[in-house]
């Protein structure tokens, strides 16, 4: 379960070219625990934890589009994870 806000401030940098950076913050809560044996998820991945992310969206009136986002999770809790995202669109 997760709750939080993610903020984006959207501006034109050229006629046909914008830029949209955001950040966010949200509190997630792990419920993993599983009898059934095998566990997907390692069982330090448990209870509350805070994760950040920021980015940038880069898009354009001819439809170019491009985002990267970075998040960092886990914070306060047992464990720690990075993610990076790269993504791109071209119309045809």
């Amino acid at each position: 379960a997760s709750v939080g806000a993610k903020l984006t401030y959207r501006w034109a940098l050229s006629g046909t070219t914008a830029i949209a950076p955001f950040a966010g913050v949200y509190a997630d809560n792990y419920f993993t625990k599983d009898d059934a044996g095998g566990a997907a998820i390692p069982a330090a991945m448990q209870g509350a934890s805070a994760r950040l992310l920021g980015g940038v969206a880069v898009t354009t009136d001819y439809g170019l589009k491009f985002s990267s986002a970075a998040e960092l999770g886990g914070l306060g809790g047992n464990f720690t994870s990075w993610t990076f995202r790269a993504r791109g669109a071209v119309p045809f």
